[in-house]
């Protein structure tokens, strides 16, 4: 089950992490003992940026690898790396090149941010509020720890929290497209719609950066609160089908345009619109709910209907449970039985990386607890079978 909340953390690359080769290839190590090695490690480097721009990934990791072996405590090239892994959706190699980076230059700035704002891209929201809280402690002044950290405290269901530190990230990085939004979604969760829809409207003007997710936030904030706290499905239905058409491929802008069509009554163009979403994976019950009402409406999908409507309550009950389930793990982050639900819970709707981070932490406050062991195979079974990548970090 993909479960989609409300606030949709935009995966565009911030400040810092994003423009990274650009602010990287004009950056130069500190002068090292041995400066034949530092003069290759940074040839290395400059030649990694030439093939990354011209595309070749491959060649560009190599010369990147090259440069950390001859000069480990050098941090650009492991950002370099850690920036392409990241594009290829490699959440956990980014991480472990972070790491190595830890270990070879302890001083090294701006590595618990990236590695808080990887570990939420990966699902793994706690160890991202973890790590994003110890983020800001350290570099007060940098936008994404702050935006990180935002993001995982509204996964939390702390959303007044998220507001405050989204607000920071706004004003250390104001021109930022994703920390705009992410601040928009914040406030209209507590209650600030107000302020929300026309700070997304800023970003509308001129030629927008990123145009397909701003129409596609400022559409559900449109959907979801609208002018004066109503929601606005026509206006919605515009922002969400300019997002399709920026990105044809955004399965949840079309999950939501299907939703609207069904709120209008427009059942015929809902279905299509719908199954659509669901023949890409978009299960949540939002999304399930309004399929089964789409099919209601439809006489010849009456059966599709019922068939449908048991699995739409369960599926909000589940969610439901899950919010209830992080808001306790945020309360008491200590307490290993509430880790332990929020994990069983995860693991039903198949978020397995974020279900192991909580389990490990319970392990760690009893290692021989049998209720944990046993989730914890389960677990990793479950997660060597869903990917060939490297297995999750702890």
């Amino acid at each position: 089950m993909q479960r989609k909340s409300f606030f949709v953390y935009i995966m565009i690359v911030l400040a810092g992490w994003a423009g990274l080769y650009g602010a990287l290839r004009s950056a130069r190590s500190p002068i090292s003992r041995d400066r034949q090695a530092h003069t290759a490690a940074q040839m290395h480097y400059d030649t990694g940026v030439k093939l990354a721009k011209a595309g070749n990934r491959a060649g560009a990791i190599r010369e990147w690898t090259t440069a950390t072996a001859l000069e480990p405590g050098n941090a650009a090239p492991y950002y370099a790396i850690a920036a392409e892994d990241q594009a290829a959706g490699s959440y956990s190699s980014a991480v472990k090149r972070l790491d190595a980076l830890r270990l070879a230059n302890p001083s090294a700035e701006h590595v618990d941010c990236r590695e808080a704002d990887l570990y939420f891209r990966a699902g793994r929201v706690d160890a991202a509020l973890r790590i994003g809280r110890r983020a800001v402690k350290i570099e007060p002044a940098c936008a994404l720890a702050h935006s990180a950290l935002g993001a995982s405290l509204s996964a939390h269901g702390e959303y007044v929290g998220a507001v405050s530190e989204l607000q920071a990230a706004h004003i250390l990085d104001p021109e930022s497209v994703g920390i705009t939004l992410n601040l928009a979604q914040a406030l209209a969760k507590t209650g600030q719609s107000d302020q929300a829809i026309p700070l997304a409207g800023t970003l509308l003007k001129g030629r927008p950066i990123h145009a397909g997710q701003i129409y596609f936030v400022t559409g559900r904030l449109q959907a979801e609160y609208g002018s004066a706290g109503r929601p606005a499905s026509k206006a919605a239905r515009v922002f969400f089908e300019k997002a399709l058409r920026e990105n044809p491929s955004n399965t949840s802008a079309l999950s939501e345009l299907g939703i609207v069509l069904d709120r209008l009554g427009i059942y015929d163009d809902a279905r299509i619109v719908l199954e659509k979403a669901a023949a890409a994976g978009v299960s949540d019950a939002k999304m399930v709910s309004a399929l089964a009402d789409t099919y209601a409406h439809l006489r010849a999908y009456t059966e599709r209907a019922k068939a449908l409507k048991p699995q739409a309550i369960a599926l909000s009950r589940l969610e439901s449970s899950l919010s209830g389930a992080r808001r306790q793990r945020y309360r008491e982050p200590d307490n290993p039985d509430a880790a332990l639900k929020l994990a069983k819970l995860d693991q039903q709707a198949a978020n397995v990386p974020d279900a192991i981070d909580l389990v490990s932490f319970a392990l760690q406050k009893d290692p021989n607890r049998p209720e944990a062991l046993a989730l914890m195979s389960e677990l990793t079974h479950r997660d060597r079978s869903r990917t060939a990548g490297p297995a999750s970090e702890q």
